[in-house]
C-alpha cells in the first residue's frame, strides 16, 4: 500500500490594517448617520500546494443613513452602504480534506465588494416593537464554493444579488409575559443567468413565548416553521419544509446559581440540519440540564 503526505499549507499569514469614522446627529424629527471605514489587506503564502504568493487589497467602505419620525412612535429610517471583504487565507490557499469532502483554494481571488440598500419602518408604543424591514444587496465579484464531482473549488462569479424582506414584532402581555414573533422572505441569485447562490435561507416564521411567573422561574417555548428549499445553490440541495419546538424552564436557586432544563425538537421531526449536499439529519428530541454559577 503506497502512501502520500501533502502540506495542506505551509506557512501562510494575514494582516488587517483598518480605521473607522462614525458621525451621528439629530435635528428635530430626522437623524442622521454617516461611516467610513479604510482597509488594508495583506496575505502571504509561502510553500505548500500553491507555492509563494503574496497580496495586497485596498478599499473603502462606509454607510449613510437617514431616519424620520413620521408620527410620535413611528419611524422611517433608510441606509445606503458599500461593503468590502478579502478572501480567508484557506479560500486562497488550502488544498486537502474538509469535513464535506476535498477542497482546493484559488490564490487569484479578487475581493468582493458590495452595495447595499436598506428602509427600516418600526412602530414602538409603550407596549410593542414591530419592524418592517425591505432590503437589496448587490455583490460584486462574489467568491463562490463550487463542486465538480466530490471535489471542491472556489471561484469569482460575477455579481450577485440578494433581496429579502423581514417582519418582526415583540408583545408584552401583561408583566410577566412576552410575545415574539417573525418571518422573513429572501431571494439570491446571479445576475447574469438568474442561478440561485449559496447560504440563503427558504421562507420562514416563528413564535416565542417567555415568562416568568414567579421572581425566581422562567420559562420559554419557541416554534419556528419553514417552507421547502427548492432554490439550491451550487453546493446545495432541495430541502423538504419542516417545522421545530423548542421549550425550556430554568430556575434561579441563589444569587449565584441557576438551574434549567433545555428541551429542543420536542416532536422529533427528521429534517436536515442544512441545505449543504453533505449535510445529515438534524438530531432528534433531546433533553439537556444546565447548571450555571456565576462568580
Amino acid at each position: 500500500m503506497e502512501s502520500e503526505i501533502e502540506v495542506s499549507i505551509e506557512n501562510a499569514n494575514g494582516t488587517d490594517v483598518g480605521g473607522f469614522l462614525s458621525l451621528g446627529r439629530a435635528l428635530g424629527r430626522w437623524r442622521v448617520d454617516l461611516g467610513l471605514r479604510g482597509d488594508g489587506v495583506w496575505s502571504r503564502n509561502q510553500g505548500g500546494f500553491f507555492g509563494d504568493h503574496s497580496t495586497f487589497n485596498s478599499a473603502l467602505s462606509g454607510f449613510a443613513a437617514v431616519g424620520i419620525e413620521l408620527v410620535p412612535d413611528l419611524d422611517l429610517t433608510a441606509q445606503v452602504a458599500r461593503g468590502f471583504r478579502d478572501p480567508l487565507l484557506s479560500d486562497r490557499y488550502y488544498r486537502g480534506e474538509t469535513g464535506r469532502g476535498f477542497i482546493t483554494g484559488n490564490p487569484n481571488l479578487e475581493p468582493e465588494t458590495s452595495n447595499q440598500f436598506d428602509v427600516a419602518l418600526r412602530y414602538s408604543p409603550d407596549t410593542a416593537v414591530v419592524g418592517l424591514y425591505v432590503y437589496r444587496y448587490r455583490i460584486f465579484d462574489l467568491i463562490e464554493k463550487f463542486r465538480v464531482g466530490d471535489d471542491f473549488f472556489f471561484r469569482n462569479r460575477g455579481e450577485s444579488e440578494i433581496t429579502g424582506l423581514e417582519v418582526e414584532a415583540s408583545l408584552a402581555l401583561g408583566d410577566r409575559l412576552e410575545l415574539q414573533i417573525g418571518g422573513q422572505i429572501l431571494r439570491g441569485e446571479i445576475v447574469e443567468d438568474g442561478s440561485p447562490t449559496d447560504g440563503v435561507p427558504p421562507p420562514g416564521v416563528f413564535v416565542v413565548a417567555r415568562g416568568d411567573p414567579a421572581n425566581r422561574w422562567w420559562w420559554m417555548v419557541r416554534g419556528a416553521v419553514f417552507a421547502r428549499d427548492d432554490q439550491p445553490g451550487p453546493t446545495e440541495r432541495e430541502v423538504p419544509g419542516y417545522g421545530v419546538i423548542d421549550a425550556s424552564v430554568g430556575c434561579e436557586l441563589a444569587r449565584w446559581l441557576e438551574v434549567s432544563l433545555l428541551g429542543r425538537n420536542l416532536l422529533d421531526h427528521t429534517y436536515f440540519a442544512s441545505s449543504d449536499e453533505d449535510a445529515v439529519f438534524a438530531p432528534g428530541r433531546s433533553l439537556q440540564l444546565v447548571l450555571r454559577g456565576r462568580l
